[in-house]
């Protein structure tokens, strides 16, 4: 199990994702490679379709090869699960791929998809990521997030 990170607040009567700002420490998450890390997405609204994501992490392994996992719960149903190779050792298209353990990693990333439809309530993402061809845990993050009113995409 991934340690969890701090839960959406809601503010007004806008339904967002609150607190986007997710930190662990090698207290709160299991698996190594997690001690140092920081991750923030703007805008934090679900009515958008196109996110930047800003990242700090000291991994504690070499990220030439990455692999991702992602799991979306609603309702205690497994609702998405997708699976992306990010660093594949070459021709990557991230800045971070190929940092070797311990160099620090500052960088932002776009992210991008179908504008999402969510129905009125609390959702789990779950997102592991794995290094090298033996696939060590490298991070592990949970992050709920209440949608207080159904987001039409």
């Amino acid at each position: 199990m991934c340690g969890k990170l701090p839960t959406a607040v809601e503010t007004e009567n806008t339904p967002f994702l609150g607190n986007s700002a997710a930190t662990t420490d090698s207290t709160e998450a299991t698996g190594p490679g997690t001690s140092t890390f920081f991750f923030t997405v703007k805008p934090c609204s679900l009515k958008v379709s196109v996110w930047m994501g800003f990242m700090f992490w000291i991994p504690k392994f070499d990220i030439t090869i990455l692999t991702s996992y992602t799991s979306l719960w609603y309702g205690g149903v497994n609702s998405l699960k997708w699976k992306s190779v990010i660093c594949k050792g070459v021709d990557d298209g991230y800045s971070f791929c190929g940092a070797l353990k311990g160099e620090t990693i500052n960088t932002t990333v776009r992210i991008s998809g179908a504008q999402p439809t969510y129905d009125q309530g609390e959702y789990t993402f779950v997102f592991k990521a794995f290094s090298g061809y033996y696939k060590d845990l490298a991070l592990c993050m949970n992050y709920t997030f209440i949608i207080k009113e159904k987001l039409y995409g």
